[in-house]
């Protein structure tokens, strides 16, 4: 049923959908691909893939360049403009 918008209605008061996605252990085509069929199954245009930053290793830098080169690739495969993809990082100390 479709929500019905008054006229103060902006687009911080209407409710939208996120999906989490993963990268892990796949390509960035694959992801691409989860993604493209959520929105033409279930109409959802929001996602985030989900970014673990615990700090391992002797340069948590690194680890996050490495996120930060898979999030780009994941976006340079996107093909529909209209749909949104996000990070959720997640902290754990």
């Amino acid at each position: 049923m479709p929500v019905q918008k008054s006229q103060s209605d902006t687009f911080y008061d209407l409710p939208f959908m996120v999906s989490i996605v993963s990268l892990e252990r796949r390509t960035p085509e694959q992801t691409v691909t989860e993604i493209g069929e959520q929105h033409e199954k279930c109409g959802l245009k929001y996602f985030a893939v989900s970014l673990p930053i615990q700090p391992q290793g002797a340069d948590p830098m690194v680890k996050i360049a490495n996120q930060v080169k898979q999030f780009r690739a994941l976006v340079s495969c996107r093909k529909d403009p209209e749909i949104k993809i996000g990070i959720l990082f997640q902290q754990t100390l």
